[in-house]
């Protein structure tokens, strides 16, 4: 992917501003091929509840397949609306703190091809119990309108799996499938949840035991509920904690363990 971002300063200079914003992304997963271009404008500004209202437009060309059946390219402006909020007492390696956000976007016959409508939450919770330990839940929930899921582009339909999903699964390899092929092809609705609970062992470093556990799912498929559990281990740094774990898939039809990488802030 490549993004680059203009901003103008307005009204509060420091942090409210209109945002132009190119977009071109790449993707070649397990569960989906192609690629996306984008462009937008946003209005973005801090509300006085300390939250960050988006409200913009993007126009989109994507051209992708889904599988080995189902290609497709979307063109079209698709108008948005975000509220996120995040609370930490330190930003890089967070004590206490949260992540919330809000995201509803779509678009009609007339502004492109199809009519479909998104939305989506996002929640992620640290709570630490005295010194050594930190409890960190996690949850993603998701829905979308639309006829078909045919009708919603490959970037925008719900997959799950992976190391910001369910760990123990690779990126995107979860949702449902289709009955002829058995190939992912996305959902239009998710439900994705984690707890982590991590102890200090001594310095910078921390143990970890996780469980995750949900899907994307459809209607017009059949799709179960997944889960996996591990362990893992954590090093503090300037950048954030290296997380390194290991996940067991429980209910996968062959059991087995994935390794996991990850760097950066935790909120």
């Amino acid at each position: 992917s490549v993004t680059l971002e203009y901003r103008i300063p307005f009204r509060n200079p420091t942090r409210d501003y209109i945002l132009i914003r190119p977009e071109y992304y790449s993707f070649d997963t397990a569960s989906r091929q192609g690629s996306l271009f984008q462009v937008g404008a946003a209005h973005s500004v801090v509300t006085k509840g300390g939250w960050r209202r988006n409200i913009g437009v993007d126009y989109r060309y994507e051209d992708s397949e889904v599988g080995d059946t189902d290609s497709d390219t979307f063109n079209g402006l698709v108008p948005y609306i975000s509220w996120s909020k995040v609370k930490a007492d330190d930003p890089i390696n967070t004590r206490n703190g949260f992540r919330l956000k809000y995201f509803i976007q779509g678009t009609t016959v007339g502004l492109s091809e199809t009519s479909w409508l998104s939305g989506t939450v996002s929640y992620k919770k640290i709570k630490s119990f005295g010194d050594d330990y930190r409890l960190i839940a996690r949850t993603d929930l998701g829905a979308i309108l639309a006829e078909e899921v045919q009708d919603v582009p490959a970037s925008q339909r719900f997959f799950a799996g992976g190391d910001q999903s369910i760990r123990g699964w690779g990126l995107d390899v979860l949702g449902p499938n289709d009955p002829i092929t058995n190939d992912t092809i996305g959902g239009r609705y998710l439900a994705v949840g984690s707890l982590e609970l991590e102890r200090r062992i001594k310095g910078n470093w921390s143990g970890a035991v996780f469980t995750d556990f949900g899907n994307a799912f459809d209607p017009s498929y059949t799709q179960t509920w997944q889960q996996s559990a591990g362990l893992g281990v954590r090093y503090a740094t300037p950048i954030g904690p290296v997380r390194v774990d290991v996940a067991y898939a429980i209910t996968k039809d062959s059991p087995g363990f994935r390794l996991h990488f990850g760097l950066g802030p935790d909120l």
